[in-house]
This record gives C-alpha cells, sequence and structure tokens, in this order.
C-alpha cells in the first residue's frame, strides 16, 4: 500500500470542473469545446429524476418483498391455508427496505461489478429505478449509449439502498449495513474488465458525496462469501497498491 495514496485522495478537489465533452450530459450529449461543467453536473440523472421518494421506495420495498416473500409484520412471512408463502401484491404490504438515510449518518460507499455489460447503460439505470433495484449510483464504459466513465444516478443519496448482502465479522464489528451504506455499481464482467475511466470516475464520485479515504470498500471487504476481486480494481488505485483478499486471512481485518 502506497503510504501517499490517502494524502493523493484527501488533495483531490470534491467538485472539480471538466471538459463538458468528456461526459455525454442528460440526453443531449456534450457541448462545445473548452467548455467545462462541475463534476457533479457530469453527472446523468435522468434515472433518479423521473421518480419520486415515494415512487423509489414503493418500488424498491415492493421489489424486495417479492424477493424475500415477507411482509411488513417485522420478519414474519405470512402462509396461505395451504402453507405457502404469500407475496405482497401492489399496494400490499411490505418490508420495508427503502429507508431514509441522512448523509451524515453514512458510514461509506461500496464499489461493485455489474458481471456483464449492457447495451444502454441509461436504460438500464432507468429499469432499476422502476423496478426498485436497491444501487444509488451506475458507471458505463463507452459502448454502452454512453462515454466511458459516465456516471448515472439511480437512488436519491438520502435513500438506502440493498447491495450488501450476507455481512462478514469486518462489517458486523464495525456496523456496516445497507442502511448506512451507499453503493455503486460499475459495468463490467469482472475486476480485470474496469477500465481506468470507469475508476477516475468511481473515485471522484466518493470524493464529491463527501466520503474520507477510508470510508470507501470494495464488496467483498464486508460480505460473506463473495467473490475476493470484485471491486479491487477501484480499491488498488485508491490505495496505491494491491488491497488484501478477504479469503486469505478469514481471521484478521487487514483492509485498512
Amino acid at each position: 500500500m502506497d503510504p501517499g495514496a490517502k494524502e493523493a485522495y484527501d488533495s483531490l478537489e470534491s467538485d472539480p470542473l471538466v471538459d463538458v465533452n468528456a461526459y455525454k450530459l442528460g440526453t443531449g450529449g456534450g457541448g462545445p469545446p473548452g467548455q467545462t461543467v462541475p463534476f457533479s453536473s457530469s453527472i446523468n440523472t435522468d434515472a433518479v429524476d423521473r421518480y419520486d421518494w415515494d415512487q423509489h421506495k414503493q418500488n424498491m420495498d415492493y421489489s424486495t418483498a417479492r424477493w424475500k416473500k415477507t411482509t411488513t409484520v417485522g420478519r414474519e412471512i405470512k402462509k396461505d391455508a395451504d402453507g405457502n408463502n404469500v407475496n405482497p401484491g401492489p399496494g400490499g404490504p411490505y418490508l420495508p427496505q427503502a429507508v431514509e438515510m441522512p448523509r451524515d449518518k453514512t458510514k461509506g460507499i461500496v464499489m461493485h461489478h455489474t458481471g456483464g455489460h449492457y447495451r444502454n447503460a441509461l436504460k438500464k439505470a432507468h429499469n432499476w429505478a422502476y423496478k426498485g433495484k436497491g444501487i444509488q449510483y451506475l458507471i458505463g464504459r463507452g459502448n454502452d449509449g454512453g462515454d466511458d466513465g459516465q456516471i448515472y444516478k439511480v437512488m436519491p443519496d438520502n435513500m438506502s439502498g440493498i447491495h450488501v448482502g450476507k455481512r462478514n465479522q469486518y462489517a458486523k464489528d464495525n456496523d456496516l449495513r445497507n442502511q448506512n451504506l451507499q453503493s455503486i455499481e460499475i459495468v463490467a464482467n469482472d475486476d480485470e474488465d474496469v477500465t481506468p475511466a470507469q475508476i477516475e470516475s468511481a473515485i471522484r464520485l466518493a470524493k464529491s458525496l463527501g466520503y474520507d479515504w477510508d470510508q470507501i470498500y470494495r464488496h467483498a471487504e464486508i460480505r460473506k462469501d463473495k467473490s475476493p476481486d470484485e471491486g479491487k480494481a477501484v480499491i488498488d488505485r485508491l490505495r496505491g497498491g494491491s488491497s488484501v483478499s478477504p479469503k486469505k486471512y478469514p481471521k484478521e481485518y487487514p483492509y485498512k
């Protein structure tokens, strides 16, 4: 690990000016050569702007309720007369998964990759927002309708997602969970498929959201039985060296 990596991250501007043509802003493409905009303005918000808080919450609660076959009554699973789990219908009870998550209560942001490519990342962001996938941000790769490293916002920043999965002991001991962690999905088959532009965007996004250097995680650092390479490309770049695999040290906390 490079001892100067933290200083390099700390020195980054939170919202630097970027070339307007570095990203396809919204759905209208770029702009005149040489024009600059704040980095935060380069984030495509078409998907998140289409739905309000209540719609996001309803979609995500319904989506996960069907997945978990649960209801809002604690974690009770309701069954019919034949003993089958009862899925809630539209407008029915949900197990609340989408909860308010004030930024001052969040403890970090987690790097994921999608495990595949998409023909159109913006459409995928809209699909996720509509169906209630609990991911805050998606980063495209340049062959999916946007520029390499284009960021798409899927959920409001003050709304918790569902992305952690089964937490490992490190996550439990440090109280890291869906309700206090944001998430970034990078469009890639695996970690070796992540592009330099995607890595740069992920780090810049974490910085613009106000996260400290030691509040940025790869998925395997907080989840059991997860590929140790998910998110590794970003974390290796961030920390200036190879990050340690949890599989190699299952009983220790070598990450920070």
